[in-house]
């Protein structure tokens, strides 16, 4: 799994003078980033399954909207969750999720209209897989 470059300078000088904490300093370099990726084939809005193998997490499923090959809006969103990373042109996602102080790291690559992988929440214990197909 390939692992998504931010430029460390400016999460460390931003989170350093306490003008942000490390998660906002790191969306605000995504936002930066946006620019570096334009539209991409995976572009869209997909239906995610996640089910988990590990733990006692449970099983869910989202509404995922992807610009830019990155996440753009996650539904329901009532844990006011936040998404950083992207799916790379060749299909590999390398995503975290965070809210408050729980995060998941999720790996895995999309071919065509369908994507599949694994995910991983060390905050809560647990883990297990994805599957997404692409609505529109």
């Amino acid at each position: 799994m390939k692992r998504v470059s931010i430029p460390k300078t400016l999460m460390i000088g931003a989170a350093a003078c306490g003008f942000l904490t490390a998660g906002a300093a790191a969306a605000l370099a995504q936002q930066q980033q946006a620019h570096l990726f334009g539209p991409s084939k995976f572009d869209g809005t997909y239906s995610v399954e996640v089910t988990t193998q590990d733990g006692s997490c449970g099983n869910s499923r989202w509404t995922v909207q992807v610009k830019d090959a990155q996440i753009a809006s996650v539904s329901p969103n009532t844990a006011n969750i936040r998404a950083l990373g992207l799916i790379e042109s060749d299909g590999v996602v390398s995503m975290t999720f965070s809210a408050g102080a729980n995060y998941a790291h999720v790996g895995g690559d999309v071919k065509g209209r369908n994507g599949k992988g694994t995910w991983s929440a060390p905050t809560l214990l647990c883990g297990g897989v994805w599957h997404a197909q692409k609505l529109k």
